[in-house]
């Protein structure tokens, strides 16, 4: 199952998904170094959630966005498309 971790972008509001997984360790692996979008680098972005399910980061991505914080939409419609 895919992980997400949503970041920060360079522009220091809009957040973005990164594709993840856990290691042996349990530590969080980034799986590319762009975000879902392609509009980011995750090079040194500072991340409020890490590896989540896609369950649990459609969850906490709603309540950021309640809170007025940006999500990128192009990443956040990313989770709701049909596999």
């Amino acid at each position: 199952m895919r992980k997400l971790s949503l970041c920060r972008g360079k522009d220091g509001v809009t957040h973005h998904l990164f594709e993840g997984q856990l290691d042996a360790s349990g530590e969080c692996q980034k799986t590319d170094s762009h975000s879902i979008c392609n509009k980011e680098d995750r090079d040194n972005n500072v991340c409020l959630k890490e590896c989540l399910s896609e369950p649990d980061m459609r969850i906490r991505a709603a309540e950021l966005a309640n809170a007025n914080e940006q999500i990128c939409g192009i990443c956040v419609s990313s989770m709701y498309k049909n596999n």
